[in-house]
C-alpha cells in the first residue's frame, strides 16, 4: 500500500519529469512550484528518516534546476534557488539513517554547488558581494553534526572570510570606509567557524580580520585628524583644546598601528611632529617624532616612502635640524678648543718651539714632560737609530698619543695628544718612503 509520503513524492515527481527547458519562464517556475509544494507534502507526511530525507533531496534537486533555468533565462532571483537548493540538500545529507550509498550519490551535488561557488568568489576581485552574502547565509544553516565535515565547513568559512578581507581592501583603497565596514561582518563568522575546529587553527584569519580592522579604525582616525588640522591651521586664532585633541588622535593611530602597520604609524609620528615644530616651536620632541618617522620607513626597505608629502616634511626638516645640530656643536667645539688653547698656551707654545728639532729631541722632551698615560713603560728611542727603526718608534708613538686612544682622560690632555699627534704626522711623513 502506498502511504501518504509516496503518494505525494511520486506527485512531485511527475512535475519534476515536465519540466522542460524550452517552456516559457512562467509555465516552467509554476511547475517547480508544484512540485516542490509535493515534495514538502511529502516532507510532512514522512514517518521516518530516510523518507524525510528523499523529500528534502528532492527539494534541493528541484530548487537546483530551476536555478539552472533562471541562469540560462538571465531570471533574477536564481542565487536565491541556488541557496535554497544547497540548503535542502545539507538537511538530506544530515539524517543518520540514510544509506552510504545514497549519501554518496546525492553528496557531490551539494559539493559541486559549493565549488561553484567558492569559485566565483576566488575568481572575483571584490569576492562578489552577492555570493559572498549567499554562502554566508548557507553557513548559518550548518551545524557541526550535519551532512558536511568539519573541514569542509572550516574552509567555507576561509573562504568567505576572505573574500571579505579583500572588498574591504578594495574599498579602503577607494577610500570607501563605509564600503570597508563589511570587515566588521568577520567578526560573528569567526565565532561560528569556532564551532568547527579547535581555536589555534582559525589564529591566522583571525590575525588577518584584527589586522585589518586596526588599518580600518587608523585611516578613520588619521583622516580625521588630517581634517581637523587642515581646519585648524587656516585660523587667525588658533584653539589649542583641538590641537589637544587632534594629538590625541594621532597618538591613538600609533597605539592601533604599533609595530603591525608601519606605513601607517610613520605617518602618524611625521603628522605629530609638524604639530610640535610648527604650532609649539618644540623642536626637541619634534625631532625626536620626526626620527621614529624615518626610522620606521627605512626599516620598510626596499618599499619607499619618498612619494608621500608628509615623508618629503619629515626629511626636509630633519636636515634642517641637522644642520642646526652640527652648527651648535662647531660653536661648541670651537669655543672649547679656544679655552683650551689659552690654558695650554704655554705647553703649545714650546712644542712648537720642538717642531724643527729630530725626532730624537722630540721623543726626549715629550716623555719627560708630556710621557703617554694609556703604558706604564715607554722605550726610548735611541740616539743614533736606523730610519726604519725611527719610523717604527713614530707609528707606535703616534697610536700611542691618539686622541681616540685617550678617550677616557680630561679634555686639556686630548688637545695636547691632538697636537702631538699632529707633530709626529709631520715627522712621520718624512719617512714614509724609508
Amino acid at each position: 500500500m502506498t502511504t501518504r509520503a509516496e503518494h505525494f513524492r511520486q506527485l512531485g515527481n511527475k512535475y519534476y519529469m515536465s519540466l522542460d527547458p524550452n517552456l516559457s519562464p512562467t509555465i516552467f517556475i509554476g511547475r517547480a512550484g508544484d512540485a516542490i509544494n509535493a515534495y514538502r507534502n511529502s516532507l510532512l507526511s514522512s514517518e521516518n528518516d530516510g523518507d524525510r530525507a528523499k523529500a528534502l533531496k528532492n527539494i534541493g534537486m528541484t530548487h537546483l534546476r530551476t536555478y539552472e533555468f533562471q541562469t540560462q533565462k538571465q531570471i533574477a532571483g536564481e542565487l536565491n534557488c541556488l541557496r535554497e537548493s544547497a540548503i535542502h540538500f545539507y538537511k538530506a545529507l544530515s539524517f543518520g539513517q540514510i544509506t552510504r550509498e545514497w549519501h554518496q550519490i546525492n553528496l557531490p551535488h551539494l559539493e559541486r554547488i559549493l565549488a561553484d561557488m567558492v569559485r566565483s568568489i576566488e575568481q572575483s576581485e571584490d569576492g562578489s558581494q552577492r555570493v559572498v552574502q549567499w554562502l554566508t547565509s548557507f553557513l548559518d544553516e550548518v551545524s557541526p553534526v550535519g551532512g558536511l565535515t568539519r573541514e569542509k565547513v572550516l574552509s567555507l568559512y576561509t573562504c568567505v572570510i576572505d573574500a571579505i578581507i579583500r572588498r574591504h581592501v578594495r574599498c579602503l583603497e577607494d577610500g570607501d570606509f563605509m564600503g570597508a565596514a563589511v570587515i566588521k561582518d568577520c567578526n560573528r563568522l569567526l565565532v561560528r567557524a569556532a564551532c568547527f575546529c579547535q581555536d589555534k587553527e582559525l589564529d591566522e584569519t583571525r590575525d588577518s580580520v584584527h589586522l585589518q580592522q586596526s588599518l580600518m579604525e587608523s585611516l578613520q582616525l588619521m583622516r580625521t585628524a588630517n581634517e581637523m588640522l587642515h581646519h585648524v591651521l587656516e585660523q587667525e586664532t588658533l584653539s589649542m583644546d583641538m590641537i589637544w585633541e587632534i594629538l590625541d588622535i594621532y597618538k591613538r593611530v600609533i597605539v592601533l598601528t604599533h609595530e603591525r602597520l608601519l606605513e601607517v604609524e610613520a605617518e602618524a609620528y611625521s603628522h605629530t611632529a609638524r604639530i610640535f615644530r610648527v604650532i609649539f616651536h618644540d623642536n626637541n620632541r619634534a625631532k625626536a617624532y620626526y626620527r621614529r618617522c624615518i626610522h620606521l620607513c627605512l626599516s620598510m626597505s626596499p618599499k619607499m616612502m619618498d612619494s608621500h608629502a608628509w615623508y618629503q616634511e619629515c626629511i626636509e626638516a630633519n636636515i634642517v635640524f641637522q644642520q642646526e645640530e652640527d652648527r651648535l656643536a662647531e660653536e661648541v667645539r670651537l669655543r672649547d678648543t679656544e679655552v683650551l688653547r689659552e690654558e695650554l698656551k704655554a705647553e703649545l707654545s714650546e712644542l712648537d718651539g720642538k717642531r724643527n728639532k729630530s725626532v730624537q729631541k722630540i721623543f726626549e722632551w715629550l716623555l719627560e714632560r708630556h710621557p703617554p698615560r694609556n703604558v706604564d713603560v715607554v722605550e726610548k728611542l735611541a740616539a743614533v737609530a736606523a730610519p726604519g727603526e725611527v719610523k717604527k718608534y713614530l707609528l707606535k708613538m703616534i697610536r700611542l698619543y691618539h686622541p681616540d686612544k685617550n678617550e677616557g682622560e680630561d679634555a686639556k690632555w686630548r688637545y695636547l695628544c691632538g697636537q702631538i699627534t699632529s707633530l709626529l704626522n709631520e715627522k712621520f711623513a718624512n719617512y714614509k718612503s724609508e
